[in-house]
């Protein structure tokens, strides 16, 4: 039998990153086919390669028998392949109706020619999910007025009412919860039933088993093995993914200090369920899993960005109120975040404004002369490595790895107690990441505590003296000793 859709070898570079060198897939009529794999595998890239939103760089794709030549995602979805990523596309200032049959020109599978059957159809996809929505929506809601899991729904339901032969959900059930789950399943079995292809993307474990026929698992950048999700299992397919059963990372064991120094109890918040953990003296504590599962939302919770949180969180045995974060860095809380653009630079600030920020709201913005400062910057900058010309110019002038070092500097200059780190070394160069790494363990050395969230899982194994997998704003597991490995943190995460 003819697959219904083939890719051959497909290989994709990102500058110096190979994204994909080695992506093999098949797909057959009337299947419900589950893409896995690690975080930054090849897998969003695949499924945009299929539907023409990236261009490949090698390799063949053949659809129906046929070599798949198409330039646009509007003429994969004219072929009948249609995707729903994981970043939304509805435009809010549109009602439900609008966004569902925007660019459809009133034509296509649905046979449709005026806005009355637009509402209709609108309408009848709408009626499934009645019972597991928290209002009534109808084709006239604007979409403003949807929560995050009403616009994944309708997000979905725009491709799934004009029933395209192939079928891909990125991650489409991210936002969703159990019940209406269960409802798009409903939903995706009939299409499978009625011979339409389905290609799911999920780090859930649970739906593979649930609702899948096969499972394709991608592993840096290539396809290593295709199963039968009948005749395989979790451990499995977490060896496949990590490419051995066991896997742990080779490093020194620390002397870490008895003295806990920070204990949450009972934590919860938006994105967060009772979340229990102690952080000793110190000690490099390592938050993992996949991404998106809390463990940012738990970092700026401790930095007192949610302040209507329940639970206790407790300094050296005294209650936090975690009221601001201008009272956490009072505390002796630092945080260092990858996104700079958001949480760190100020791109029209010198380097030395950015470096002093946080020291100057520590003391309580107290006047201090520009000379002073310097000198306090300095030892700090220079035990960084920081490559610069002068701290007057705009730190607009440094690279991203620089400009890194600069709000790590910020942070230093306040002398913590405790340093939250949320994916500090994203897009930052090989070196620069050996030199943060050093610079975290002489911390921690120092009496330093550090929590640190790592999209890199090799990166917070290799350097993390107990690991946290977070599940769906739960700890699920905690890793420690020979424990501390691919393996073991991918059967946590994705259980």
């Amino acid at each position: 039998m003819v697959p219904l859709l083939e890719l051959r070898g497909v290989t994709k570079r990102f500058g110096g990153v190979q994204a994909l060198s080695q992506g093999d897939f098949v797909l057959n009529k009337g299947e419900i086919h589950f893409l896995v794999g690690a975080n930054g595998c090849g897998k969003s890239t695949l499924s945009k390669i299929i539907v023409c939103a990236l261009e490949k760089d090698g390799g063949e794709i053949f659809y129906k028998g046929e070599t798949l030549k198409l330039t646009s995602p509007a003429e994969a979805r004219k072929a009948g392949i249609a995707v729903v990523f994981q970043e939304l596309s509805l435009v809010p200032d549109l009602t439900v109706q609008e966004n569902m049959f925007l660019g459809s020109q009133n034509q296509g599978t649905l046979g449709f020619v005026d806005s009355i059957s637009q509402k209709e159809i609108c309408e009848k996809a709408l009626s499934r999910f009645n019972d597991v929505l928290s209002q009534d929506i109808g084709p006239e809601t604007p979409v403003t007025h949807l929560s995050a899991d009403e616009r994944q729904i309708v997000e979905i339901l725009k491709v799934l009412i004009r029933e395209p032969e192939v079928i891909i959900l990125d991650e489409a059930t991210s936002s969703l919860h159990a019940a209406q789950v269960e409802i798009l399943f409903d939903i995706v079995r009939e299409l499978r039933d009625k011979g339409c292809s389905i290609i799911l993307i999920s780090h859930k474990m649970k739906e593979l088993f649930e609702i899948g026929d096969r499972a394709t698992i991608i592993r840096n950048g290539v396809t290593v093995a295709t199963v039968d999700l009948k005749s395989t299992t979790h451990d499995e397919i977490v060896t496949h993914m990590v490419g051995e059963e066991l896997s742990s990372s080779q490093k020194e064991e620390r002397e870490i200090s008895d003295h806990v120094l920070l204990e949450v109890k009972n934590l919860s918040a938006q994105g967060l369920k009772d979340i229990n953990l102690s952080l000793k003296k110190g000690e490099i504590l390592g938050l993992s899993g996949l991404q998106g599962q809390g463990q940012s939302e738990l970092l700026l919770t401790l930095f007192g960005n949610s302040p209507d949180f329940r639970g206790e969180v407790l300094l050296d045995n005294k209650l936090m109120g975690l009221k601001s974060p201008g009272h956490c860095i009072r505390d002796g809380f630092s945080y260092i975040s990858g996104d700079r653009k958001k949480y760190g630079v100020f791109q029209i600030r010198s380097i030395l404004e950015n470096t002093v920020l946080a020291h100057i709201r520590k003391k309580g913005f107290l006047f201090f002369s520009r000379k002073t400062l310097k000198i306090s910057v300095l030892p700090i900058l220079e035990r960084l490595g920081l490559v610069y010309d002068s701290l007057d110019h705009s730190i607009s002038n440094l690279s991203g790895g620089n400009q890194q070092k600069v709000i790590i500097g910020r942070w230093l200059m306040t002398n913590p107690k405790i340093i939250l780190m949320d994916d500090p070394t994203k897009g930052v160069d090989i070196k620069t990441k050996e030199e943060l790494y050093t610079l975290m363990k002489e911390l921690c050395d120092a009496g330093v505590s550090i929590l640190w969230n790592s999209s890199e899982d090799q990166e917070i194994l290799k350097n993390a003296d107990r690991v946290l997998v977070l599940n769906e704003g739960r700890i699920v597991d905690e890793l420690s000793g020979e424990r501390l490995s691919e393996y073991e943190l991918y059967k946590a995460a994705m259980a």
